[in-house]
């Protein structure tokens, strides 16, 4: 109990809490004993100041005051600290962090925290190898300048070269002013070239957006793309450009973000074109995932995953390929080749569908620390009229690797006549 007492008075801020009374009666005939405690919490200290040192000064002050977040005159309590200490490591700009309470006041009940910082490394370069069944082997270049200016402005590039596809995109972020760990604006320019089983396409793309954190779990960002793409299916060559504005929403809700045992996340995207505002054609598109992870027994998991989109268009044809929906892969119906599943053409070729929808049941059953086994079966299909499942059942098995999950699953696509199991190979965290 006073263990519980002090980690409490430390929380929330009562400096000069103490126990004036601590006296314990014990009778021995009785087999009894009679305890007092009197526990005098004293004044709940506020916020005095906040006090930031840079060493050299290299960031706006206003900003920082901004990112650090505290105000004058709150109360004290642990978590703000250690949610400044955190605002400040996310946001990558500073190398040595130190976040404290200075001499506190008793006269008036008040605290100053001291903030003392040095800049981080402004620029960092990362190279990585991967493979996935779906699109082949990758190898990823990154280039970031985490502090452009005082004002926090950065800048990202990245280049992915992988079987399927290449792609390269820049990123500028600008940090809101007024709250810049919760909301920020950015610009992107990207060019995407795909060459799959099903299509090719060439993709260029400009971009605007907003993002806010509404809380730890919701995100929200709206945004402006305008894209050029160049498309082909089999023999027909098509070319479409669209102003697309729209938004779209996350909520996530994890224990562990690497290797979860329990999670929640939802996406949700909504993004429109009009034939009278730069767009060569009109269309709504509606979007949303979802993937549930629940503990099961002491170390089980069931995965439940659900995908589904809708597009209402007024050319089919002229809708980009990026645009269309696919179904089969590691991440859609396992057991089918990627992007294998949609509606055809009357040659036979697959041309992508108006609609989606995908569901996945797995369960896994740990073996250590390290290993598991899995049993899935899902089910879905692209479609633009009528809806036919296709279906693929397999085993998996998991390996808790230190940058996420590797997994291999064996996946034998029931639906199809010929049954060949596809093997399906992927890395990275559940949710």
């Amino acid at each position: 109990l006073k263990q519980q007492l002090r980690q409490w008075d430390n929380t929330y801020g009562f400096l000069d809490a103490d126990f004036r009374v601590q006296q314990v009666d014990v009778y021995p005939d009785q087999k009894a004993a009679d305890i007092q405690l009197t526990f005098d919490t004293g004044s709940r200290y506020q916020l005095d100041d906040v006090v930031i040192e840079q060493q050299p000064e290299f960031m706006n002050p206003l900003f920082l005051r901004r990112l650090v977040g505290l105000k004058s005159g709150q109360y004290l309590h642990n978590q703000d600290l250690i949610d400044v200490r955190r605002r400040l490591v996310s946001s990558q700009y500073f190398g040595n962090i130190s976040v404290t309470f200075g001499e506190k006041n008793t006269a008036d009940a008040t605290v100053p925290v001291l903030v003392k910082l040095t800049p981080g490394y402004r620029i960092d370069y990362s190279v990585g190898l991967g493979f996935t069944t779906d699109t082949g082997a990758r190898s990823t270049f990154e280039y970031q300048h985490h502090r452009l200016n005082e004002r926090g402005f950065q800048l990202s590039t990245k280049l992915q070269l992988a079987e399927v596809n290449k792609e390269f995109i820049a990123r500028m972020k600008f940090p809101s002013l007024s709250n810049p760990d919760e909301k920020w604006y950015q610009t992107e320019m990207g060019y995407r070239q795909e060459n799959n089983d099903v299509y090719e396409a060439n993709t260029t793309k400009f971009g605007v957006s907003q993002t806010r954190l509404q809380s730890d779990q919701w995100q929200n960002i709206n945004f402006i793309d305008l894209l050029q793409e160049d498309y082909t299916f089999g023999d027909k060559k098509g070319s479409t450009q669209l102003l697309i504005p729209g938004t779209g929403w996350t909520y996530q809700r994890v224990d562990d973000p690497l290797n979860p045992r329990y999670g929640f996340k939802a996406q949700m995207d909504f993004k429109l074109a009009s034939e009278s505002l730069l767009s060569d054609m009109s269309m709504v598109q509606i979007s949303g995932r979802v993937k549930s992870i629940l503990p099961i027994a002491k170390t089980d998991r069931l995965i439940l995953r659900a995908e589904i989109g809708t597009t209402a268009t007024s050319d089919f044809d002229q809708l980009p390929a990026s645009y269309r929906y696919f179904a089969g892969g590691d991440q859609s119906v396992r057991g089918f080749d990627y992007k294998n599943l949609s509606p055809r053409n009357k040659e036979g070729e697959l041309v992508g569908g108006k609609h989606l929808a995908v569901v996945s049941v797995e369960y896994e059953h740990r073996l250590n620390d390290k290993y598991a086994l899995a049993v899935f079966a899902d089910g879905g299909n692209a479609f633009t009229n009528e809806f036919e499942v296709a279906t693929g059942v397999g085993i998996g098995f998991r390996w808790f690797s230190p940058i996420g999950p590797l997994r291999v699953d064996l996946g034998v696509p029931v639906s199809d006549a010929d049954h060949n199991f596809r093997i399906h190979l992927s890395l990275g965290p559940d949710l």
